[in-house]
């Protein structure tokens, strides 16, 4: 019984953020218009100077490998309320996010990392949790996955 109560909780405020009412967004920060927060809101400047023994091509070499743009050029935000909390706005290249997603759902998952899916179902061998046809029956019971 109080299994559901909790699934319908989840269920009231995911449809909440779903389909939103004034109210609901009121505390929402748009990290697209930064100035409309500066009460709660400070900008951070990266200073990226190349590590010791490094260009600034290196530093350009390996974050274009990575999919990412140079730190010098990220927006970086910290919450006042927050302590220790910093959001990037979009550092990615153009197919930086794929590849981090990618490398996400494909990589950090196997073993010896763990993840919150391992008390729901076994892994053994690579420790992959991706099977091929499996993935929806597994995932039915967990009700840990919401892709939106």
């Amino acid at each position: 019984m109080d299994e559901e109560v909790e699934v319908d909780a989840f269920k009231k405020e995911f449809k909440r953020f779903n389909r939103p009412s004034e109210d609901d967004i009121k505390d929402i920060i748009d990290f697209t218009q930064p100035e409309r927060f500066n009460e709660i809101l400070t900008i951070q400047t990266v200073v990226d100077p190349p590590p010791l023994g490094a260009s600034i091509s290196d530093v350009q070499s390996s974050c274009n490998e990575l999919g990412l743009t140079l730190p010098s050029e990220w927006k970086v935000y910290s919450l006042k309320t927050i302590p220790g909390l910093i959001f990037i706005t979009n550092p990615f290249l153009c197919g930086g996010q794929h590849y981090w997603m990618q490398k996400c759902l494909l990589q950090y998952p196997l073993l010896p990392n763990v993840t919150n899916l391992d008390s729901h179902i076994s892994r053994t061998g690579s420790g992959q949790i991706w099977p091929i046809g499996k993935l929806r029956t597994d995932f039915d019971d967990a009700k840990l996955l919401t892709i939106n």
